[in-house]
């Protein structure tokens, strides 16, 4: 399924009312959707997998355009504190989400977004 990422806090907000929800997952969607560090990491992109906004286990995916020089910019305004491990990029947040740079299998640059509640988002660009 493919959709626009336009409002991630409604999806959040929705998914936190669904029947089942965890509440650890609802919360960390709504974080996810909220905190100004990833919001913009979210938008413009289409989403091609929505697992953890459905309440399901795996994650989500968001196809962007741009390649690694929108990979690394989008990173670089992730505000948090960075540790670098070989060709990885790692931020931690204030609230415990981390923030990761690297290439991925698939071989397009990957933004992944692990929240403290226990979500995941990958942006391939």
């Amino acid at each position: 399924m493919e959709m626009n990422v336009m409002a991630p806090w409604a999806a959040a907000a929705a998914q936190c009312t669904m029947p089942g929800s965890s509440t650890g997952a609802c919360a960390g969607n709504m974080a996810l959707s909220i905190l100004p560090e990833v919001a913009e990491l979210r938008t413009g992109g289409n989403v091609l997998k929505e697992m953890n906004l459905l309440g399901k286990k795996g994650a989500e995916i968001i196809q962007k355009s741009g390649g690694l020089a929108e990979a690394t910019k989008e990173y670089g305004a992730v505000q948090g504190a960075e540790k670098v491990y070989g060709e990885v990029r790692v931020k931690k947040l204030s609230d415990g989400t981390t923030v990761t740079l690297r290439g991925s299998s698939s071989g397009a640059p990957t933004v992944s977004i692990q929240q403290a509640g226990g979500g995941v988002t990958k942006i391939r660009y």
